[in-house]
């Protein structure tokens, strides 16, 4: 799906970012780009490179920029990671479930700089609140499956132990 919004829009890039399990932290767990790209690494950790974005993200707030200098001088990290990674204009949009964050879809052009109009940061927008919603059904059915896989080690846990009192009853008679 991100290189087909990518394809699309002539965009070089597409990231998926997600919060950690310990929250502490957001992890690139999905990306798309050409062959011959800078290469990027899954499960790549920000770890305080993006601390810009990433506070932003938290936060619930969209953004974006048609050339690193746009961004303000308390994004430098920022800057010097996205400049690393061949990034030179960026669009960012939270994911969000049941009221909190847990991610981020970030699109991005490497070869040159973009200028966004209003129309694609709406389309692309609405693709990020797609794959959030996507992305929240499918934790709340891994979730769902976890609770029934508890649910069945219980019951027969229960059962067992059922079963090791009638024994026990049974002997002592």
């Amino acid at each position: 799906t991100q290189h087909l919004v990518c394809d699309t829009l002539g965009l070089d890039r597409s990231t998926l970012w997600q919060i950690t399990g310990d929250g502490t932290e957001m992890a690139l767990t999905h990306f798309w780009q050409p062959a011959g790209s800078i290469p990027l690494r899954r499960n790549f950790i920000t770890n305080g490179n993006l601390p810009w974005a990433e506070g932003r993200i938290r936060r619930g707030e969209t953004f974006h920029f048609s050339s690193l200098d746009d961004l303000p001088p308390e994004a430098a990290q920022d800057v010097a990671t996205l400049r690393l990674h061949g990034t030179r204009s960026n669009a960012t949009f939270p994911l969000v479930a049941d009221g909190g964050v847990f991610g981020a879809l970030a699109f991005a052009m490497t070869r040159a700089e973009r200028q966004w109009t209003e129309d694609e940061l709406s389309g692309l927008e609405l693709v990020a609140q797609i794959f959030g919603h996507v992305i929240s059904r499918r934790r709340s059915e891994e979730r769902a499956d976890q609770l029934r896989e508890e649910i069945q080690r219980s019951t027969r846990a229960a059962e067992l132990g059922e079963i090791a009192a009638a024994l026990a009853h049974e002997i002592n008679q």
